[in-house]
Order: C-alpha cells, then structure tokens, then sequence
C-alpha cells in the first residue's frame, strides 16, 4: 500500500460564524448544515487537523475550541451514556455540547490566526500580545510560546513545519521555526496590507494586501516577493493542488482564480451583489469556497470553469479564514493517508489479540503509526473503540504488544495504519501486517 493523496477525503468545512459565537459544520458535497456548535466569544478562524477535528480561534476573548469530527471521539462528560451534541442548526448551551472537546484560554486578548501542525496540535496567533501559543491537541494545555515582531493575522505551515504569518499588524511576512524558536520578518514591497495568506504546492507563501488590491507571491529561499494587481479588497486566499490558488475581493463580490506559476488570472466569477466575500477554502473534491460575510452564507464553485455550483445558508455574519477544510493539513502540512484490514479469530470461543506488527519502507523521515479495535461482529466492530495510536515507526519497534493497553477481546479485529509522507514529500509503503492471537481463557 502506497500513500496516495488522490484517496484522501473528509467532506466538512467549518465555518466561524462570528455574529452568535458559533461554529457550523457544512458538509461540502450537499451543503447541508450537520451540526452547529457554541464555542468562545467572536470566532474567526477555523483549522482542521489531520483526523477532521476542527480548531477555532476567537477574537473576543482570546479563547481557542476544539470541535470534534466524529461522535466515537467525544467524551461523555455527564455520564448519561450517550453523546449530547448538536444536530443541523440547533445549538447546545455553551458548555453542554460534548463534541466540544474543550475550550481553552492560552494567553491573551485577542486570538486571530490559527493553524495546526503535524502532530495535530493547534497554534494560535496572539494579536495584542503578539505571541504564538502551541497548545497541546488532547486536553489543551499549553506547550511553548514563541514571541514575534508582528500582530498575527493569517498563519500557515509548510511540509518542513515552519510557521509562515501574515502580519497584518506590523507589515511583515514571518517565518518561525518552532524546532529552535528562530524568527526572521520580510518586509513586501510597495503598498502593505497584508489579511489572509495560503501556501501552493511548491512550498511558496501567498498573501492578499487588503486596501492596495493586490496579492503577494513570496519565494522562500531566493526570498523575493512578486505581485499582482486584483479587484479591489482582497481578503481569504487559497491554493489547491493543480496549479491555482483563489482570491475572494470583499467589496467586489468576486473570486479570482490565478496560475500559481505564471500569476496570470486566469477566471473569475461574480457571487452577487452584498456577498462580501472573505474567507476561501479547498474541499476534498477539489471545489472551492467562498465564505460570504454580508449574506451569512457559503457558496461552492467549480474552479475549472469558474461558476457557482451552490449557496448554502451559514450562521451569522460568517468570518472564516485559516485551513477551514483541512486540505492544506493533508496536502500541504502533513500528506497522510490510512489502511484499515480487517481480521477474523476463532468462531465458538473468544479470542484475544496479542501483538500487531507491520513491515514498512519509510524513506527520508516517513513515518507510519497504527491502531486497532475489536469486536464479536464486523456489525458492531464501527462502534467499537479505537486503542491511543502507536509509533511512530521509525524510530519505536513495530511490533506491538498489545496487553500493554489491555485486553483486546473480540472474533474480529480491525487495524488501521496511518502512512505519513516525509517532509521532502518522500511516500512510505506498507508491506505487510502480522497479527497474532489465541484462544482467551477466563
């Protein structure tokens, strides 16, 4: 098995309703509203890590979210035996809904960028602070904090994990390395209004300068910036991976679509008068988005011929920047890709798994991690719960000695190996799976 990013899918996007301090789950492929949740005061960026976990950054009280995919990753705070959450538009009071993993206050007023790195912990740009907080994605306390030159506004990571910052306040391009806490600022040439940012394929740094209607294309390396003129206001960018990146212009009502190489426009496409568009964002089917401030809605578009596919209602005032999909996290910050097999033990007596181990080739610093649950019936085996992910491997044994966790008792047995690319882009494979089991005796 090869890591493959054309089978990678999750069919979400999150949207930071900033008027009533909430947060809706759309799915992408029917516009349906799934669910709505209550999180901290002023929403404004939303980020996906690599499971499909959302990550909320506000601007009223400086607090960050963290919003759950899936119902099986919740937790059961009241200890009724089921999971309280939101369905469609309805919300829960803040606090109640349990598919809010928590809600955290890492330090300071104004949180207003997000991002979320390889390990799937959140980092969140401090405004007035002019801070970076790493916080840790199990139960939100605090990692590190880094201090940089500008008031975060956009952030973004590339595939070596460096932090890459729009600040807005200050008028700088900041690169952070979280490894060594190293910081370096470039400044762009000409009119400076820096607001969202993007990352393409090939590593470069892309910046919407809001009042002087162009956009930046920054080049690590040589350093060097180029520049495009756009429809007045440009506000959310982002890239997708055949070429493009897409500009939504606020006043204008517009998306761009521009070649990344040649920064040529190459389409665009009217949304309709009082959209004001701001935030932009890449699905799994490769359709864009454009979050729509003025009309509390999202439209999705066909970026091959640039016209509007839908328009799904939001709730209100939606202000949304940041990976509000996850597209960037899979193909950008941390390509991965999963495997699940499925093994059947003995029928008539119970059976209970002992070791998982698998053969891998895992160039550069690939990786592969894996985890397993079991159950008496392929029926019953989805509702089961996953045991904490091993690895990764290289560099810890891949053998697993499953009575480490503690007894996994079922006929069936479902491991799932995530495959995670290195960061030159270098793809691991999967060779083989070995399990073994025996008869379990009370």
């Amino acid at each position: 098995v090869v890591l493959d990013k054309s089978s990678i899918k999750i069919n979400m996007i999150w949207v930071a309703n900033s008027g009533e301090g909430t947060v809706s789950k759309i799915n992408t492929e029917t516009g349906a509203e799934e669910a709505r949740y209550k999180v901290c005061s002023d929403p404004s960026r939303t980020a996906v890590d690599s499971q499909g976990n959302c990550w909320v950054a506000c601007r009223g009280d400086g607090q960050v979210s963290k919003i759950m995919l899936n119902e099986l990753d919740c937790v059961d705070k009241n200890g009724n035996g089921v999971i309280d959450t939101s369905k469609s538009s309805n919300t829960m009071a803040a606090g109640q809904d349990e598919c809010v993993l928590f809600t955290v206050a890492p330090g300071g007023s104004c949180a207003r960028a997000m991002g979320v790195d390889k390990d799937d912990h959140g980092w969140a740009g401090m405004w007035n602070q002019k801070k970076l907080r790493q916080i840790d994605r199990d139960d939100g306390h605090l990692i590190k904090t880094i201090n940089i030159p500008n008031n975060p506004y956009g952030l973004g990571l590339d595939q070596q994990g460096i932090i890459w910052i729009s600040g807005r306040g200050g008028g700088h391009l900041v690169r952070v390395d979280p490894s060594n806490n190293s910081v370096q600022q470039f400044k762009p040439p000409g009119c400076v209004s820096l607001y969202g940012m993007t990352i393409d394929e090939n590593g470069r740094i892309w910046l919407a300068n809001y009042s002087c209607n162009t956009v930046y294309r920054f080049s690590p390396g040589p350093n060097t910036f180029s520049t495009i003129s756009l429809p007045p206001k440009t506000r959310g960018i982002a890239a997708n991976t055949s070429g493009y990146v897409f500009v939504a212009s606020d006043s204008s009502n517009k998306v761009t679509k521009i070649d990344v190489n040649s920064m040529a426009q190459v389409g665009s496409v009217s949304l309709g008068g009082g959209r004001h568009p701001i935030g932009m964002g890449v699905d799994f089917d490769g359709k864009v988005w454009a979050i729509n401030h003025g009309n509390s809605s999202a439209t999705r578009i066909n970026p091959d011929n640039m016209t509007k596919l839908f328009e799904t209602s939001t709730g209100s005032s939606p202000y949304t920047y940041s990976d509000m999909t996850g597209f960037q996290q899979k193909t950008v910050v941390a390509p991965q890709g999963s495997y699940i097999h499925e093994f059947e033990g003995w029928s008539g007596v119970p059976t209970r798994w002992l070791k998982v181990s698998i053969s891998t080739f895992t160039p550069s610093d690939s990786s592969a991690k894996l985890r397993v649950r079991a159950a008496d019936s392929l029926a019953n085996i989805e509702a089961a719960m996953w045991t904490p992910y091993f690895g990764p491997f290289p560099p810890t044994d891949p053998t697993v000695n499953l009575n480490d966790f503690g007894a996994i008792i079922g006929r069936y047995l479902q491991v799932e190996v995530v495959l995670m690319a290195g960061s030159d882009k270098s793809a691991p494979t999967l060779k083989n799976i070995d399990v073994v089991a025996s008869i379990y005796e009370q």
